[in-house]
């Protein structure tokens, strides 16, 4: 009897126990896999269209961002160290030319003359424009009246989108090169406005008309020079339509702007599309677009003793062009023009001269100069002003004058100034001094001085053989003199007051500080009584010195041969004058000046 024989493998499993799967299985698992498959395409057709989707969103952004940036700077800067040509050299809705120094080097390149417009790629041309351009075409460090040559710029303007493009100039011929700045420009608007904020460009003969695109400045291109704001609308769509059919962009373009070109005034697609704005101002509205004054003075910084500079204003025109026979009109918060205004010669120049007083330790004074210009008709202004700074040049404890009064010759004593009715002299017995001649008061300034804010002043108070001060006589030291007269400044003084008749009259000398404003005369206090008799003055030399030290005024008085006081008699506060010429004042003939001491605090 046969036995039947069994495989086995080394593991003991039987292969004849096993049976495949059924065909109900297979079909099962092979529905199974198709959905798992369809789940995964839909899965990525949807991130493929989100990932499109945002793709086109931050392409848009960039172009706006882009274009926003490029166009603010330009507009911004226009202008900046432009000294010959305009600085909008063009514009119009689509296009815009300006011109800006970018490197700050006191020159205009020809990559500095900044172009933008949009255009189509390729194509038949259907528009041009001119841009007159001035810039350093021999790399000399400056512009030339004949460095300028004009370009046309070609435009293709069919139908959206467009690029916006930026060119740069030749600089050895009328050509030029562009690069894109944005892609997919769908419409492209710029408008302009004058200082009233008025669009731009106005109708000369009906000037109260708003004007209607498209824009073109071309007609009555002075008004280039009106702008004084630029609004930029860019509306930039996507470079490809949605991934989803049902996407919808519709919308109206701006009448007669790029967009419509090609008569479409709507649009209805599946494009993405967003719109960028921008409103953007010149920063460089002190340069004047109708031509410029240079102004240069000699010395540029004056010091002490030296009290003026002569100032030279060249005057030229929007090319460069020397502008005679106009007149110039300077003003100065400061010192003292001479003249006022001149009438610029034949190579538009013209001078005046500034001198100041030194009444404060340093001084910075503008200066400026303008005048107008007719260009289309109309007055247009050109202006413009520099800082010149007058300097003590002393430090704290320098001498600023000694006046021994030896230099004079007759009666004439130079830079003093003699105000009020005294009659001054100089007398010539023994060493000169300087004295009135007759009762009445008076003031006299010195004026050669390099005067600080605050100072030292001493002035020897000569005594004189004969009779003494009067009842109400004073004689002292002026401080923190102000103008040109005897109205404005602070007396120090010696004052002479007696009171009663013969045996019972009482003599006293005071030490006062009398302020006179506008000249009406105040008294400060204190005032102090001094140990000194009426007639002791009048054999004897005594010393006034005075301190003007911000508000503060102190003055002490000793007889000479003595020892200066460490004190001070007197100490008054007052803030009307803080700072002014030194001098001497009187009130009777018999007072006698010398040897005045002025130092540096």
């Amino acid at each position: 009897m046969m036995r039947s024989i069994k495989s086995y493998n080394k593991t003991g499993f039987n292969w004849k126990d096993q049976s495949g799967f059924t065909m109900i299985e297979l079909i099962v698992a092979g529905a199974l896999t198709l959905l798992i498959i369809g789940i995964m395409v839909g899965i990525l057709q949807n991130e493929r269209i989100i990932f499109d989707r945002q793709t086109q969103k931050s392409e848009l952004e960039t172009a706006g961002i882009a274009t926003k940036e490029f166009l603010s700077k330009s507009v911004m800067n226009s202008g900046y160290n432009v000294f010959r040509g305009k600085r909008f050299l063009a514009a119009s809705d689509h296009y815009l030319s300006v011109v800006y120094d970018e490197d700050d080097d006191g020159a205009i390149q020809n990559d500095e003359v900044f172009v933008y417009a949009v255009s189509e790629a390729s194509g038949s041309v259907t528009e041009s424009f001119s841009v007159d351009a001035y810039f350093d075409q021999n790399d000399d460090g400056n512009v030339a009246s004949d460095e300028h040559r004009v370009y046309s710029i070609e435009l293709i303007l069919n139908s959206p989108p467009y690029n916006l493009y930026k060119y740069t100039l030749n600089n050895g011929d009328s050509g030029y090169s562009k690069a894109v700045v944005a892609r997919n420009v769908d419409n492209f608007i710029m408008s302009y406005y004058n200082k009233n904020l008025k669009l731009l460009p106005r109708d000369v003969n009906n000037s109260e008309v708003d004007p209607t695109m498209p824009f073109n400045f071309s007609a009555s291109e002075s008004q280039l020079n009106d702008i004084r704001r630029v609004d930029m609308e860019l509306l930039v769509r996507s470079k490809n339509l949605d991934s989803k059919p049902e996407h919808l962009s519709s919308g109206t373009y701006t009448a007669n702007s790029v967009a419509t070109y090609g008569g479409d005034t709507t649009y209805s697609d599946g494009y993405h599309r967003k719109t960028f704005t921008a409103k953007i101002s010149p920063r460089n509205l002190s340069l004047s677009p109708w031509g410029s004054i240079s102004l240069a003075a000699s010395p540029s910084s004056v010091t002490c003793p030296t009290a003026s500079t002569t100032v030279t204003a060249n005057l030229v025109d929007n090319q460069g062009q020397a502008m005679s026979g106009e007149t110039l009109t300077f003003t100065t918060n400061g010192g003292t023009l001479s003249p006022s205004s001149v009438t610029t010669g034949t190579s538009g120049s013209g001078e005046t001269s500034l001198t100041y007083d030194f009444s404060d330790s340093t001084k910075t004074i503008t200066l400026s100069s303008n005048t107008t210009v007719t260009v289309d008709g109309e007055s247009r202004p050109i202006y413009n002003s520099i800082p010149i700074s007058f300097t003590i040049g002393v430090a704290s404890g320098d001498n600023i004058a000694t006046e021994d009064f030896e230099n004079a010759q007759g009666n004439t004593i130079p830079n003093w100034t003699e105000y009020g009715q005294t009659n001054w002299n100089i007398s010539t017995s023994g060493t000169k001094v300087y004295h009135s001649a007759a009762n009445g008061s008076g003031i006299a300034v010195y004026d050669g001085g390099c005067l600080s804010a605050d100072y030292d002043a001493q002035v020897d108070l000569v005594g004189k053989n004969g009779s003494g001060m009067s009842d109400g006589d004073y004689s002292g030291l002026v401080i923190r003199h102000q103008g040109e007269d005897d109205q404005n400044h602070y007396r120090v003084q010696i004052y002479s007051s007696v009171t009663g008749n013969g045996n019972n009259a009482v003599e006293e000398l005071k030490l006062q500080v009398v302020k006179v404003e506008d000249g009406t005369e105040t008294t400060l206090t204190p005032e102090t009584t001094l140990n000194v008799m009426l007639d002791s003055l009048k054999n004897t030399t005594h010393y006034l010195k005075v301190r003007a030290q911000g508000e503060s005024i102190q003055a002490k008085f000793w007889v000479t041969g003595s020892s200066e006081p460490n004190d001070w008699n007197l100490t008054v506060s007052d803030s009307t004058f803080s700072s002014g010429k030194v001098g001497v004042a009187t009130q009777t003939s018999v007072n006698r000046f010398d040897n005045v001491t002025i130092t540096a605090l």
